[in-house]
């Protein structure tokens, strides 16, 4: 890239009509969005040094980003670490994902914090987990423990022992043809794996089959 060159030619690219091609006098060529050669004025016979070019290049792929985020929402929400190992994935760089993130945060296309608050109260309502569980898999969200603990703090120890029996009841069915210690093992660590605290596990290994854990 020289230091200083002169914009010959804005061109209109094939099937991608929200976008520009720059060509340039020392044989150089860049793609824009639309908006951004509006908004900086880019004409030919402009003259760009090299930190203009660099910057009008950030601004654009942190553009680019951003629109393809808006389209990755479209499927359903996601946490800041989602979103960005998503763009990277896409072949973002990390300046472009970054800005492309903190302006759907500023817009509150995306928040850790109400994506937390969704995620516990869906949960509790569709294939109940405990708090344990809960916990660990927003944490693999990238959200941080002071925002998962504020939102576990809307799932009493009522609920997640309510939770517990309902999720018993429902799965003690598939026990019926075993004999009875295998079942009630079976039931015992499957609560455990869906993060039950263990006082909720006995309470359910008691009401629904009958029996303490060992």
């Amino acid at each position: 890239m020289s230091e200083h060159a002169t914009i010959t030619g804005v061109h209109h690219i094939p099937r991608k009509s929200s976008r520009r091609r720059i060509d340039l006098d020392d044989g150089e060529s860049f793609s824009v969005d639309l908006g951004l050669l509006t908004r900086r004025g880019l004409r030919v016979g402009m003259e760009l040094d090299g930190a203009s070019r660099e910057a009008i290049l950030a601004e654009d792929a942190g553009a680019r980003a951003k629109s393809t985020a808006m389209d990755i929402l479209r499927t359903r929400p996601r946490t800041r670490k989602e979103m960005l190992d998503r763009l990277r994935r896409k072949g973002f760089g990390e300046a472009a994902s970054e800005q492309a993130v903190c302006a759907l945060e500023e817009l509150g296309y995306i928040s850790d914090e109400e994506y937390a608050d969704t995620y516990v109260q869906s949960r509790m309502r569709a294939k109940p987990k405990g708090r344990w569980a809960m916990l660990r898999e927003l944490q693999a969200k990238g959200i941080d423990r002071t925002t998962i603990d504020r939102a576990l703090t809307a799932v009493s120890d009522e609920d997640e022992r309510d939770a517990a029996l309902r999720v018993a009841r429902l799965q003690v069915g598939r026990y019926h043809t075993l004999p009875r210690e295998v079942a009630q093992r079976r039931m015992y660590q499957f609560l455990l794996r869906r993060g039950f605290a263990y006082e909720h596990v006995a309470t359910a290994l008691r009401e629904v089959m009958g029996a303490d854990p060992e």
